[in-house]
C-alpha cells in the first residue's frame, strides 16, 4: 500500500521470498481471486497450518540468515570485502571477529546502524562516505524493513558495493 516502497521493492534486482508470512498473503490473494473472501481466507490457513508444502507460489522460503550463511560460506576463500550495518557495537564488533578468524582472506568491517529512518536516511551524515570509502563487495544491511532497503535504494549509488542486501535480524542471529 505504500507506493515508495514498492517502488523500491520493483527496483531491486533480486527479491526472495525470506518468510512463511509472504507464502500465506500470495496464497491468500490466489484464492481470493477465485473464491470468497472468507473462503479464500479459512482454505489458505488449514493449508498453511496443516499442508505449508502446498502453499503457492513460492515453493521455498530463503531466509536472510540462511542466504547470508551461504553468501559468507562462497565467498569466505576469496579476498572479498564484507561490510556489516545494523545490529549494535557490540554484536558488530564481535561478528566481525568471527568473520575474520573463520575466513582469514575475507575483509570486514562494519557500525551499528544507529538511527536509520523509514525513507532510509542515517542520523549520521559520515555513514555513507564511510561504507564507500571501504568499497565492499558485499553489503549485508541489518535495519529491518523498510529501512534497510530504503537506505540501499537511497544511496545505492554512493554506496559503491557490488551486493547490498537487507537482512533483518540477521546479523544479531550471526554474531
Amino acid at each position: 500500500t505504500d507506493p515508495t516502497y514498492h517502488q523500491i521493492l520493483e527496483a531491486a534486482e533480486l527479491r526472495t521470498v525470506d518468510g512463511s508470512g509472504l507464502r500465506f498473503a500470495a496464497e491468500f490473494l490466489i484464492r481470493k481471486a477465485e473464491q470468497p473472501a472468507l473462503l479464500a481466507l479459512l482454505s489458505s490457513s488449514l493449508i498453511f497450518f496443516l499442508a505449508p508444502q502446498r502453499l503457492r507460489p513460492f515453493p521455498e522460503v530463503a531466509t536472510g540468515i540462511d542466504l547470508t550463511q551461504e553468501l559468507l560460506r562462497r565467498l569466505g576463500s576469496r579476498r572479498v570485502r564484507v561490510f556489516l550495518l545494523g545490529s549494535n557495537d557490540e554484536q558488530i564488533s564481535r561478528l566481525k571477529k568471527s568473520l575474520s578468524h573463520r575466513y582469514p582472506r575475507m575483509i570486514v568491517d562494519g557500525v551499528d546502524g544507529g538511527a536509520i529512518s523509514d525513507d532510509g536516511s542515517p542520523d549520521n551524515p559520515r555513514l555513507v562516505s564511510r561504507i564507500s570509502r571501504f568499497a565492499p563487495d558485499l553489503l549485508l544491511v541489518g535495519c529491518g524493513a523498510p529501512k534497510q532497503e530504503a537506505f540501499i535504494y537511497r544511496y545505492r549509488k554512493l554506496l559503491k558495493a557490488r551486493l547490498a542486501i537487507g537482512v533483518g535480524g540477521t546479523l544479531d542471529f550471526l554474531s
